[in-house]
């Protein structure tokens, strides 16, 4: 069997539909070995294990899950089966109509975030503007490279790869970022057909300064994490051990300070119990 850690970085990204297990604002979750991501109606923000985070402000907008997953996350709090949850996994979420004709989809590519416009037939790619809060400094370097400083590392967004799909053909399109003065963020965009779709599509990279990324559960007594290692794991107050690398979940230690772990595997999600010595 492959020790814990290495099964958790095993599982591509995945966003879980919030059921309690976050803030109230937050519609989806998601988790890296470096961060933790909240998704709202109006933001997609970035928390970092340091105590860090960085938000990327949109217009209101209701996203919704897409591509189903056949794994669960569950949720062991305590010994209360009342405050247990189990919730779905879904590959992507999708931002509708965030601009007229243009929607936002978030998703994973192994275990890093990255993000599409998608822009329909007939809607102005110009129409797309964004900002963001918590960045210390932002820039557009001599690659075309949106980069951020935000919670003592830095995080750049690749100049985006603005295509369309014709015929089964990819045909790459201009373009790059453009940073007002004001700090908003649009995209320049060369001809292309706007009888077709037109897909933007920034990488985004996250230096490695940030850390593990341990999920803050919300549930009453789980909110005060202690500690924290490179994976994730961490210890709160009651002495539970709150896990996010999308495999396990609510730690709780007997009397013999053994765990207890539930251990959901994709993608069979068949639950895996086992005790282990911390």
């Amino acid at each position: 069997m492959l020790p814990l850690a290495a099964l958790a970085l095993s599982v591509p990204l995945y966003f879980e539909p919030n059921q309690g297990q976050a803030p109230a604002q937050v519609r989806y979750l998601a988790t890296t070995s470096q961060y933790s991501l909240y998704l709202s109606d109006t933001a997609i923000t970035t928390n970092f294990s340091n105590g860090g985070s960085l938000r990327m402000n949109l217009p209101r907008s209701s996203p919704e899950g897409l591509g189903s997953l056949p794994g669960k996350t569950h949720y062991y709090a305590g010994s209360d089966p009342s405050m247990w949850l189990t919730v779905p996994q879904y590959a992507r979420v999708r931002y509708r109509a965030v601009f007229p004709g243009v929607d936002l989809v978030v998703y994973g590519k192994q275990h890093q975030l990255e993000y599409d416009w998608v822009v329909a037939p007939g809607a102005d790619p110009a129409s797309i503007r964004f900002a963001f809060s918590g960045a210390s400094t932002m820039r557009v370097d001599e690659h075309g490279d949106l980069v951020l400083a935000a919670a003592g590392g830095e995080i750049r967004h690749r100049r985006p790869k603005i295509y369309q799909m014709q015929n089964g053909q990819r045909l790459e399109v201009d373009g790059g970022f453009i940073l007002a003065r004001n700090g908003e963020v649009r995209f320049r965009v060369g001809e292309y057909d706007r009888r077709g779709t037109l897909i933007i599509d920034p990488e985004l990279v996250f230096s490695t300064g940030f850390g593990g990324s341990p999920i803050r559960v919300n549930f009453p007594g789980t909110h005060s994490i202690v500690s924290d290692t490179g994976t994730g794991i961490a210890l709160d107050g009651r002495q539970h051990l709150c896990r996010r690398n999308r495999l396990l979940h609510g730690f709780s230690f007997d009397s013999l300070g053994a765990a207890r772990a539930a251990i959901g595997l994709l993608p069979t999600a068949v639950p895996l119990c086992r005790k282990a010595k911390l």
